[in-house]
């Protein structure tokens, strides 16, 4: 088939047809796949740094004894396999950053407080929320 031949220009034309159509439909799997990561790091972010901000607050008005947030944040870490990975270093930064900021805003248990500590609480929930949504099953009933 020569160059100039109709036939070899149409099957130019549907190869590189193909190749762009091929790119267009890549790419947007890609990013989504990309997306869907910061995604879900973000979210383990927000929700270390909210349970470290609830912990210091049921620890402030509980005592000591009080570790339900930091065990639920330790079973973050299982749960995504990040226990010993720079990953879960960098979540446990935020957690301690949370409780930190609530060690800071916080002396006395007071009803403002507690109201703090739930809405740490809540926001907890909407983390832990968006992460089940980003489940890769999360579609499936």
């Amino acid at each position: 088939m020569r160059a100039s031949t109709p036939a070899f220009r149409t099957a130019l034309l549907g190869m590189t047809a193909s190749l762009c159509v091929g790119t267009a439909f890549a790419e947007p799997v890609a990013l989504a796949s990309v997306d869907r990561a910061a995604e879900h790091r973000a979210a383990l972010g927000a929700l270390s740094e909210a349970l470290g901000e609830a912990h210091a607050v049921r620890r402030l008005c509980e005592g000591r004894g009080a570790q339900s947030f930091r065990d639920m944040m330790f079973a973050v870490l299982d749960r995504e396999g990040l226990t010993e990975s720079e990953e879960g270093e960098r979540l446990i930064d935020a957690f301690n950053r949370g409780f930190h900021r609530g060690e800071t805003a916080w002396t006395r248990c007071t009803p403002a407080a507690e109201a703090w500590q739930r809405r740490a609480s809540a926001r907890a929930q909407g983390a832990a929320d968006t992460l089940a949504s980003l489940r890769p099953d999360a579609s499936t009933p």
